[in-house]
């Protein structure tokens, strides 16, 4: 009878311990590897911690009433962040301002699990390494942001400007569209922020979405804009704006005033985009560049000359020199 009592009595000291004990929880942010071991805590605690660990940004988390269990051992970051939030409603958004400011990568909750049929998932466009390997096709991204799009949930909004920043043009031009439907300002706004973006290829599609959406209510916004980028350092951005001046109302000027850029290249490529509108400009441009101090700028002068004279046309002062 000693015996059978003092097992239960040991019996119940060990229950009675391992109700005190705290539930295991632990994170650990290295190497760009994340690992999370936790059992029944509630997931804003869980994503708080990664939040100071990672220092990620984080909003939205207060919705996230549920207790989860997590065992992460050495993922990529987007492969545990996606595990951890499995079902529910949410957009990464990545962001790089410029190269003086590091890049930031927010975590925006849009909901309570479910509120949302279709949700957005955007994932980064600056990428690297292994975390590359987990972005999500680019016509996947398309039809998410298409579903979205056709919801119309109550966070639209903040769905269009993470896609605004995707590293697919059709995706960034689509967002740029919709979110000119909803808010006219707010789309300027942030078309203006990414026309001057590090990113070219963010700013060439902001240019273009810029001049698209623009050019009929606010020309003289569009002119300024395009004239600026016309004298970028990147030779796409340059092309993206002069082809865009042809467009617009007052842009052949804006052009011609190129001829006398200091930079030999802008000079260049203004000869050419003139010889794109026409024999008369052409030969505007002949009249206007043919004693350039630069000997490339002269070479593409006296190039465009032959090619007028192939075509049997007279220059209007008989010679190029």
């Amino acid at each position: 009878m000693f015996i059978i009592t003092l097992n239960l009595s040991i019996a119940r000291a060990s229950v009675a311990q391992e109700a005190t004990q705290p539930d295991p929880f632990h994170v650990e942010w290295s190497q760009s590897r994340l690992s999370v071991q936790a059992r029944n805590i509630p997931l804003r605690r869980i994503l708080n911690e990664i939040a100071r660990k990672t220092e990620i940004q984080m909003n939205g988390i207060d919705l996230l009433r549920e207790t989860v269990t997590v065992n992460l051992d050495q993922a990529p970051l987007y492969d545990g962040l996606r595990t951890i939030l499995d079902g529910k409603d949410y957009v990464l958004i990545h962001f790089h301002e410029s190269s003086d400011h590091p890049p930031t990568l927010t975590l925006m909750i849009l909901g309570q699990p479910g509120s949302s049929p279709s949700p957005f998932v955007y994932t980064p466009s600056h990428t690297q390494g292994d975390q590359q390997e987990t972005t999500l096709d680019p016509n996947e991204r398309l039809s998410q942001l298409e579903g979205s799009i056709k919801e119309q949930p109550a966070n639209l909004r903040d769905i269009l400007h993470a896609a605004a920043q995707d590293s697919e043009p059709f995706v960034r031009e689509l967002a740029y569209r919709q979110l000119y439907a909803l808010d006219e300002d707010d789309a300027r706004n942030l078309l203006e922020r990414d026309a001057s973006s590090d990113d070219v290829d963010l700013r060439r599609t902001a240019l273009s979405s810029f001049f698209d959406l623009y050019h009929a209510s606010h020309p003289s916004d569009v002119l300024d804009m395009l004239t600026e980028a016309a004298s970028d350092d990147n030779l796409d951005i340059r092309t993206t704006a002069f082809e865009s001046l042809t467009r617009l109302e007052g842009g052949l000027v804006e052009i011609e005033r190129k001829l006398d850029d200091p930079d030999p290249e802008i000079r260049i490529v203004a000869i050419d985009v003139m010889a794109s509108q026409g024999q008369e400009s052409a030969w505007n441009a002949i009249s206007l560049l043919r004693q350039d101090p630069d000997e490339q700028v002269r070479s593409r002068v006296n190039h465009l000359f032959l090619e007028l004279n192939d075509e049997d046309t007279a220059f209007p002062g008989g010679s190029v020199e």
